[in-house]
């Protein structure tokens, strides 16, 4: 169970890599480049996909290995992931978002 957990865990980063990082297409049904409350945010929202990623990995791989640190890097990649999530909203990222809660709190209660 700890290696799915820890393999589900890099997974979800690598998913916002895998988002993020190509130019959005004009037609795609989520703009990862636009917010709902900002307008255009191509460059914060790719800092955030890539400090989520690396963090969420960084995490995945602290938890395979029972590193002490584990749990505080987990909750900071979810909770960078939510904000991504909030400032580029789309029904399409309420999946994630509740995988981000799930993360943070099984994460804080591991702690």
């Amino acid at each position: 169970m700890r290696v799915l957990l820890g393999i589900l865990i890099m997974v979800h980063g690598l998913i916002h890599l895998a988002i993020w990082l190509p130019s959005p297409k004009a037609d795609a049904p989520m703009q990862t480049a636009n917010s709902w409350l900002l307008g255009d945010v191509r460059a914060l929202s790719l800092l955030l996909a890539v400090v989520c990623g690396l963090v969420l990995i960084a995490g995945g791989v602290g938890y395979l290995t029972s590193a002490a640190w584990w749990p505080v890097v987990v909750i900071a990649g979810a909770a960078v992931s939510a904000v991504l999530m909030a400032v580029t909203f789309t029904p399409w990222w309420l999946a994630a978002l509740a995988i981000d809660v799930a993360l943070i709190v099984w994460a804080a209660i591991k702690r």
